[in-house]
């Protein structure tokens, strides 16, 4: 049985990208605080296909909300991912604003 996960949160640093076609991934690392506002250690996060589509499409920064929806995997090196299943973006306007 798989398990959903929903972040809800900030991008850590802005997205990476590797690979090409149907390999296309999308790195992302989602800050998700504590209820009291501490801080934690960012969630780190794969969209692959589709998803990494949209994310380049989109070109997310860091700092932007972020939700999604996913279930825990493990990307290429053996460590625990959420794999993104649904992504909705809410960018900050202030990084967008021209000088």
């Amino acid at each position: 049985m798989k398990t959903t996960v929903w972040l809800h949160g900030t991008l850590a640093q802005d997205p990476r990208y590797a690979g090409a076609g149907a390999m296309r991934v999308a790195t992302l690392s989602v800050s998700t605080p504590y209820p009291d506002g501490q801080a934690r250690e960012p969630v780190p996060v794969q969209a692959r296909a589709r998803h990494c589509d949209y994310l380049q499409r989109a070109q997310p920064l860091k700092g932007d909300e972020i939700m999604l929806r996913g279930r825990i995997g493990r990307n290429l090196d053996g460590e625990s991912v959420v794999i993104a299943s649904a992504i909705a973006l809410h960018p900050s306007t202030e990084q967008r604003e021209e000088p």
